[in-house]
């Protein structure tokens, strides 16, 4: 939830640069570089939550069963974090941001 404010924040350098014509691709050239250095961080998130959960907790101790877990848990943060930039992108707010984070996470509840 901490990318919506970040990428909040980030929305009046992108404007001023596209007003500017200094992004060629628009969206694709902001949005890649901060995805691309998210990728390590994603890693080393996965890893730590898998390790607390397969060897602090002594789940199956089978290596493909470890390794399906971090691959689930990588590609889970990298969703999440892809939604979260966008609901900031979409909201231009944090105001209304916190708003769809809220009737999103809350809707079918």
């Amino acid at each position: 939830m901490s990318a919506i404010s970040m990428t909040i924040a980030k929305l009046p350098v992108f404007y001023k640069q596209r007003n500017f014509l200094f992004t060629p691709h628009g969206h694709i050239t902001y949005a890649l570089p901060s995805w691309v250095i998210k990728i390590p961080v994603s890693f080393l998130e996965g890893a730590v939550w898998t390790f607390i959960a397969y060897y602090v907790m002594r789940f199956d101790p089978n290596i493909t069963r470890f390794l399906k877990n971090y691959l689930m848990l990588l590609l889970v943060n990298q969703m999440s974090s892809g939604l979260f930039r966008f609901i900031g992108a979409m909201g231009k707010n944090m105001i209304i941001a916190n708003t769809f984070r809220m009737s999103s996470k809350d809707e079918h509840w």
